[in-house]
């Protein structure tokens, strides 16, 4: 389980900011190549990796710059 430490609290998606799509069939790891996307919500980029709630969701960045839907509450 996700520490609630550990999770980023965002307000929902402002579709006049730059946003990354959501998957739900994703797995937070991407190819294992070296370079990295970074994630967007609302404008604000985050790492691979990062956390977020959002809807009373959980979301992971992905190594591809997609929210990836863990399926978990927060």
């Amino acid at each position: 389980m996700v520490a609630a430490d550990d999770l980023i609290r965002v307000e929902p998606q402002k579709d006049d900011l730059r946003n990354s799509p959501i998957v739900e069939d994703e797995p937070p790891t991407g190819t294992g190549a070296s370079a990295k996307a970074e994630c967007y919500w609302n404008g604000q980029a985050y790492s691979p990796g990062a956390m977020i709630c959002s809807g009373g969701s959980v979301l992971q960045c992905s190594d591809s710059g997609r929210w990836w839907s863990t399926g978990r509450p927060c």
